[in-house]
């Protein structure tokens, strides 16, 4: 799975199907138990049951199909908790050792072609940044490098590998300077301090982190333009201005239009399949000077839920975001940052309506829970709800 997720699609579509089935087929009776065991993975399907009850009031039937096809695995996942949770630690090690063997590759090719065009630091003052791997969507990649480096830190044995990889990582990412890695990256850097330190050793921490973007400032040419374009961005939308190319402003248009369309709709929202049509036809009269490509979907997971199915489903999301947060028996580090990181990139992308988001919060969540699930049992002996 790991080959198709950087590289293939196609591939990650087969490895994802032929994973599902075996894990469910293998887990039988037992994965069944687990999952009416824990509420988080009964919640975790509502993901898809909410959007596929919208296609009864979907117009456009084909585009809730295309939609829903990409959330099947929110489904599937929960009930292949059982064989993830059965997997020797030797495994999971393997496993993990694979995906950080490709993901340094990976960045070694997007700094190769970094180093290699002198002109790349000056594109970064113009919305443009480093090309990555899996199909060029840095901000999905950056996700997958986040969920590493949680699990690199998770299991963290002090190991030079482990030292390389996280050096690596931590360097890309701001040499990468997307929104999502930066801000993802101190969160959890946040996390792992207040998990970790106690007492004074923690703020020295704390003040020690702080010095990270300041060096990141005057060594990186690719973080201090992106920060520049940040700004800049920032202060054409705040004065209500438009130029073609902007990052965040077509964004922020984004939001406008689904609040607009949710405060039509909240009751039950448009339909899954409808949001798109809507939404094209909002721009059409609000923002006719967007072009196509500037002509997003609410980027916002709960709004545009809402916009899909309703009020009701806008609740029940923001209630199994928050519930990890508040659950007595899974309290550690890889549980919280986790998600942690993924409310936060639910609050400004739809990462969910994809499939490589999909992928990534279905069998990371899962195989997170599994693993902190099997942390707490080790270290007490309680059969608690979860």
């Amino acid at each position: 799975m790991w080959a198709g997720l950087l590289w293939s699609r196609a591939l990650l579509s087969v490895a994802t199907i032929l994973f599902l089935t075996t894990a469910i087929l293998t887990g039988g009776r037992q994965a069944w138990q687990l999952f009416r065991s824990s509420y988080w993975l009964q919640g975790m399907t509502l993901l898809f049951w909410m959007p596929f009850l919208s296609g009864l009031w979907s117009a456009d039937k084909h585009q809730w199909g295309m939609l829903m096809q990409e959330k099947i695995p929110l489904l599937l996942f929960p009930f292949a908790a059982f064989v993830l949770s059965e997997l020797d630690i030797s495994v999971r090690r393997s496993l993990k050792i694979a995906l950080c063997s490709m993901l340094i590759l990976s960045i070694l090719y997007s700094m190769g072609m970094y180093y290699a065009n002198p002109g790349m630091e000056e594109a970064y003052l113009r919305a443009k940044v480093l090309r990555v791997v899996m199909s060029d969507d840095h901000v999905r990649y950056a996700w997958l490098l986040l969920l590493s480096l949680i699990w690199v830190a998770a299991e963290w044995e002090g190991r030079w590998m482990e030292w390389g990889y996280s050096l690596l990582t931590i360097f890309f990412l701001h040499l990468l300077a997307s929104k999502t890695g930066l801000l993802g990256f101190y969160l959890l850097l946040f996390c792992w301090i207040f998990f970790r330190m106690r007492g004074w050793k923690r703020w020295l921490m704390v003040s020690g982190v702080a010095l990270l973007p300041v060096l990141a400032w005057f060594a990186l040419p690719s973080f201090q333009n992106r920060l520049r374009f940040v700004w800049w961005d920032f202060q054409q939308y705040s004065r209500g201005g438009y130029v073609e190319g902007l990052s965040d402003t077509p964004r922020v248009f984004s939001f406008r239009g689904g609040l607009d369309l949710f405060r039509r709709h909240w009751q039950s929202g448009m339909g899954m399949g409808d949001v798109k049509q809507g939404m094209l036809e909002w721009y059409g009269k609000q923002a006719p000077f967007l072009k196509p490509y500037e002509q997003l979907m609410p980027s916002n997971e709960f709004l545009f839920m809402g916009v899909s199915a309703g009020i009701l489903s806008v609740f029940v999301m923001l209630t199994f975001m928050v519930y990890p947060f508040f659950m007595r028996t899974l309290r550690g580090f890889r549980w919280i940052a986790f998600h942690a990181l993924m409310f936060m990139i639910s609050l400004y992308e739809i990462g969910l309506q994809t499939q490589y988001g999909v992928f990534l919060y279905g069998f990371f969540g899962v195989f997170f829970f599994t693993m902190a699930v099997s942390d707490h049992r080790s270290s007490r002996s309680s059969t608690a709800r979860c």
